[in-house]
């Protein structure tokens, strides 16, 4: 019977399309003529891809010979586009190779799942056929940014340097689609008072997030649905871009942030609708060998919204070393204390003892360090935020806590009672019982880690509590 059973699971792999054992290009590459928009002076093919059902349209251009340039794009019709302020540059230097992902721009349409590890067997193929490095420069914006990654963190050895522009993704899911369905009444033009525009934006987004939360807990998870072929081919047929953003949801990259020893530039603008500023932090936070680049007043796509400076800073970063990242220092503690009683939008950096804060409204906390943090009807942001104690470290009780790049220790490292937690990158170490939650809480965990007597767990889920005595967590 044993036997049979594992005959049957055998076939069954062997007959699915996302197991077999399916080229990602196969033939010679067909040469045509430059495309609209497109340099005559660069070469371009179309490539039989067997595993997404269709062609890829790749260009190259630059000297052969030279060091090569792999460039990754994101969602959109744009596809290889976005890189054509910034090919003829690199094409003085380098030899680079650029393609539409299938699903977008000139290469085929297919009703594959457009997952970032498929893509990533996509791009390994491409190196082999491409280039004649044994290392590429690799360099990935949005959805790009974060198939890059992907694929840097499986094959270290084929890449010499990586490139994340406004990366995509990242943050746990439902975290991510309430950063993008956010409204924000002040981004538009309105004779509307000023009063009357953030109760308008506090009711909407307090809605908003709602519906999401509900749609979390009480709907099949859309990124199933990308499994089922049949159910795969109906729904997503003619909506790759669709496609391409469930899976890409779907995708936990803790491991590939934590542990990629590719020295690795971010590049990030500060006005990102798509991509928060936020996961710009945590990748420069959480990567071992990272360097962080902000572009001022700029959006999604710096490389074309500030082509020159991008071009610069570019390459600056591919001739100047990323320097490696030390550990957590010691946490560094003061004997002040601080007392917020009912007021709000406070600001602390720096070295204390205790912390404590007592309905107090939008308080961030940046560049600290404390032995304990005590917060009771409040919200905080703490960014870069260091507590540690022998006892309990943080407890928090009916509030809003949002953290990033920060580390907790104690004993309990975290309480909480009745709140909301929202955690980026950071790390919750104790040696006996890192969290205990009891109410109603919702708790975010978003390219963390928790660390109990030594053994590390990594945390990237959402987990929903209601319970009147405390528990530990995760179960």
């Amino acid at each position: 019977m044993l036997k049979f059973a594992a005959c049957l699971v055998l076939t069954l792999l062997i007959s699915n399309p996302l197991y077999a054992e399916t080229a990602f290009l196969s033939g010679t590459p067909l040469d045509i003529p430059a495309p609209a928009d497109y340099p005559p002076e660069w070469r371009y093919h179309l490539q039989d891809a067997p595993f997404f059902n269709g062609k890829v349209f790749v260009m190259q251009a630059g000297n052969p010979q030279n060091q090569s340039i792999v460039l990754v794009h994101g969602l959109g019709n744009q596809a290889s586009r976005d890189w054509l302020t910034q090919i003829p540059r690199l094409a003085r230097h380098y030899h680079v190779v650029a393609f539409d992902l299938p699903g977008f721009g000139l290469s085929g349409n297919n009703v594959e799942r457009l997952s970032p590890a498929h893509y990533g067997q996509l791009i390994d193929a491409l190196i082999q056929q491409y280039t004649a490095d044994q290392r590429v420069i690799l360099i990935g914006h949005s959805l790009g940014a974060a198939i890059s990654l992907r694929y840097t963190y499986n094959h270290p050895e084929k890449v010499s340097h990586l490139v994340l522009i406004d990366a995509a993704g990242i943050l746990q899911k439902t975290v991510y689609l309430d950063y993008l369905s956010k409204l924000n009444f002040e981004r538009a033009e309105s004779n509307l008072p000023n009063m009357l525009i953030n109760f308008a934006t506090r009711k909407v987004n307090r809605l908003r997030s709602s519906l999401i939360e509900t749609a979390d807990d009480v709907l099949p998870d859309p990124g199933s649905l990308l499994h089922n072929a049949p159910v795969r081919e109906h729904l997503f047929k003619n909506m790759h871009t669709f496609n391409a953003a469930l899976s890409l949801l779907d995708e936990d990259f803790t491991e590939a942030i934590s542990h990629t020893q590719t020295p690795t530039d971010i590049f990030w603008g500060m006005n990102d609708p798509v991509a928060p500023l936020r996961t710009a932090y945590l990748l420069a936070g959480r990567m071992p060998v990272a360097r962080l680049s902000l572009f001022d007043n700029t959006g999604h796509v710096p490389m074309a919204e500030r082509p020159d400076e991008f071009a610069e800073r570019l390459n600056n970063a591919l001739t100047t070393p990323v320097p490696e990242k030390t550990t957590w220092p010691a946490a560094s503690i003061s004997s002040r204390n601080h007392l917020c009683n009912k007021s709000n939008h406070q600001r602390l950096t720096g070295a204390y003892d205790r912390i404590e804060l007592n309905g107090c409204k939008q308080v961030y906390l940046h560049n600290l360090s404390a032995r304990s943090l005590l917060i009771s009807d409040s919200s905080v942001w703490l960014d870069n935020v260091q507590i540690s104690s022998p006892d309990a470290a943080v407890i928090s009780n009916r509030s809003q806590i949002t953290a990033t790049n920060s580390r907790i220790e104690g004993q309990p490292a975290l309480s909480v009672d009745s709140g909301n937690l929202d955690f980026a990158g950071v790390s919750v170490h104790s040696q006996t019982m890192p969290i205990q939650a009891r109410g109603r809480s919702k708790l975010y965990f978003s390219v963390s880690d928790m660390n109990m007597g030594g053994i590390q767990r990594v945390l990237h889920k959402k987990i929903n509590i209601s319970a009147k005595d405390y528990q530990a967590l995760p179960e």
